[in-house]
Parts: structure tokens; sequence; C-alpha cells
């Protein structure tokens, strides 16, 4: 019989110890049955409800940017189906232990690969289950030792049943959840901030790029109108070779685009071919113009190396990397990188020659640096609340760790 135990981080005014009890014991964990999917469940792509799946479920939370409605199915036959307030979405099929409670009521139904876990509220309150769930101890401990493996991961719901939680008086589950849900708004407060802020820079790029948006001189003054030219008269493919050798520390590089263009072994080092980069060059991918990756070599990686995939243009002098980048990283141009792309359909590549043959509109390079300098004052933003973001994620992650047992 397990032993009663207590968590490493507790309220101070809480003294009993938390017993354990298994999940089935405590709530009714049930799925959608095979006959009912078949026999009643008609998917619409319009309605007013929503049937669940596993990809709705991400992130601790329900992700609605693809759903299916089933206004069109026979939902009397559904009725064991209907979700309500507190339920507790877990995904066990494919994607193991995805949760994600339910808000609202007359909104959702349960679809395949999802199960519904429905929690008695006179033993536990559905918060605290659900903060439970997202504990990556919790996770090791019950989870992945009940999964079966076969053409793709799984659990049963008996399996599901046997989770072993220790469960602490309401009144302590009701000041945890509470806190953890404070934590959580924090997240998505921050989340949303950071969301904002990209809408704001595509915003003001739209403005600038279409030049709706000029900036002047410090006297007030206005710069020159832009001018169109062609890539190759302001960058010029980069042919310089380096030795063999390695890189001492392992680093990968990220690029302002999609992308990485240096990665280093397990061991922290590389032993290949290189370009010699310089600080300021414009590399780009020619592999796939789906997923061209676009970047400007940092000045702090002035000298570092990158495959050979990846070619390197000089920008030539009077132009401002930075401005570029956020100039050809837009819809527009990778529109016009697709449709000179040759090759296969799922191989389509652009040539170092088409790519210098392409023209953009630029203004003179002070008013180039003026445009750099607010779009890279805004990404600053942006890195600063997405490293908000993950630091808060990560104190919540040691606070789950903690909090429970």
């Amino acid at each position: 019989m397990p032993q009663s135990k207590l968590p490493r981080l507790r309220y101070s005014e809480f003294s009993y110890p938390w017993s354990p009890k298994a999940l089935g014991e405590f709530a009714d964990v049930s799925k959608l049955a095979g006959y009912e999917f078949t026999k009643h469940v008609v998917y619409r792509d319009t309605g007013n409800y929503i049937g669940l799946r596993g990809l709705n479920i991400k992130n601790n939370g329900l992700d609605l940017s693809n759903v299916k409605y089933v206004d069109s199915s026979d939902l009397s036959k559904l009725s064991r189906s209907k979700l309500y307030v507190g339920d507790l979405m877990f995904t066990y099929v494919g994607t193991i232990g995805g949760v994600a409670l339910i808000q609202e009521n007359d909104r959702y139904y349960l679809a395949p690969n999802v199960a519904r876990i429905r929690i008695n509220t006179e033993v536990a309150i559905p918060e605290f289950v659900d903060q439970y769930f997202m504990n990556s101890n919790f996770r090791s401990r019950e989870i992945e030792k009940r999964i079966a493996t076969g053409s793709q991961p799984s659990l049963s719901m008996s399996n599901i049943r046997m989770f072993e939680l220790y469960i602490p008086t309401k009144e302590e589950q009701q000041k945890i959840s509470d806190f953890l849900t404070t934590v959580d708004e924090k997240i998505a407060a921050l989340e949303q901030k950071a969301e904002k802020l990209q809408d704001y820079k595509h915003g003001m790029m739209q403005k600038i790029f279409s030049q709706q948006i000029r900036f002047t001189r410090p006297d007030g003054s206005s710069f020159p109108e832009w001018e169109t030219k062609k890539l190759s008269e302001i960058m010029r493919e980069s042919r310089v070779m380096g030795e063999k050798g390695s890189i001492s520390k392992k680093i990968t590089v990220k690029l302002w685009g999609k992308g990485v263009f240096a990665k280093t072994d397990q061991n922290g080092s590389v032993n290949t071919q290189y370009y010699t980069r310089h600080a300021g060059q414009f590399i780009y991918s020619k592999l796939d113009f789906l997923n061209c990756a676009f970047g400007i070599i940092p000045a702090e990686l002035d000298g570092f190396g990158s495959t050979v995939d990846l070619p390197a243009f000089d920008i030539k002098p009077s132009y401002s990397g930075k401005f570029l980048l956020e100039r050809i990283m837009r819809k527009d141009f990778y529109k016009r990188l697709g449709e000179t792309a040759d090759g296969s359909r799922k191989a389509k590549r652009i040539h170092a020659d088409t790519f210098l043959g392409f023209t953009v509109s630029i203004p003179v390079y002070e008013e180039q640096q003026k445009i750099a300098d607010f779009l890279s004052a805004i990404d600053a933003k942006i890195t600063l609340t997405k490293s908000q973001v993950q630091k808060t994620k990560e104190f919540k992650k040691g606070l789950l760790q903690r909090m429970f047992v």
C-alpha cells in the first residue's frame, strides 16, 4: 500500500499528509466509442458544437485553429460525449499526455483519440488535477511507464484509471491551483504581448515598405525617393574558402530568418570544409525556396564558418544588411522566388545568379539605417518578452515539481 507523502514546497498553514489515490477512484474516465463515431458523428467546417480531437489539445490548453463541427451529427446519441465545465481532456494516442480543461458549457463534444476525465468534486478540484497532469515527475512516474508501443503509442482507459495521484485537502488544492493559475495568466499575458508586438512590427513593415510611412532627416527634411535596384547592385557572391579546422565550443547559430546556418556535433566541435564568413554577410539556403533561410552574420561571430550548403553574399558599401534582410523576408519576395524556382515540386531551387537578378525598392543608406534601427528596437522588445515567457515557464515547471508529490 503506497504511503502518504508531502511535497517539498508547501503552504505553512497545511500539515496533513497527501494521500495516494488511483484516478479511477475519484474520476470517471471515458472515450468516444468506435460505433459512436462511425454511426453518429458527422463533421462539418461550420457550426456551433466543436468535436475536440487530439490535435486540438496543445500546450496544456485548447488549440482551436483547426476545428471540425458536429452540429449535423445525431447529438441525441452522443449525450455521453458532451463536455462540461471542469472536464479534463487527455490525449491517449500518438502524442500522449496533452491536457486541457474545459472552461465553458454547450460548446464541445468528445472526438476520437482524446479521453474525458470527469472529476468527483467532492474529492478533488478539476483545476488541481489539471495542474497535476502538467508535472513532468508525474508524467515519468505514471504515464510513460504505461504507454503501449505498436504502430503508434497509446494508453488504454484502464491504464489511465490506474494513474496514482497524491491528494491533499480541498482547501490546499484550491490554494495551489489558484496560485498556479495566476502564473498561467502571467504567461498568457506575456505571450499575448509578444504576439501584439509581432503584429505591430508586421503592420509597420507593411507601411514602411509600401512607403506609406517615410522617415525624415534630423532637421525634418525628406529623404530622396526610393530606387529600384537589382540585388547584384547591392551584394556579390562570396567565393572565399576556409581551411579545414575545428570550432572549439558547441554553438548553434540561429538566423534572423528561418533555419540554422551552422551546427556543431555533440562534442562541441566541427571538422569539415568551410567558407569563411564575415560580419554583415548576407546568406541564404538554396535548397528549397519554400523554406529559405535568410540571415545576416552577427558581428560577434565574425570569421565563423558555416557549411557550404549556404552561399554567402558580401553586401556592398552604403547598404544596410538589416534593412535588406527585412525587405527580402517579405511574402511578396518569397512569391517571386517561387515563380522562378526550378527543380522538382519538393526540391525547387533558386540559384545564386537567379537570386541576384531580383529587384528591390530601396532608399538611401541613411533612411535604410533609420528603418533598420526602428525595426531592431521592436525586435529587441519581442526578444525580451519571449525571454520572459520562457523564464516564467521554467519558473512554473520548478513549482510543479516541488508543489506536487
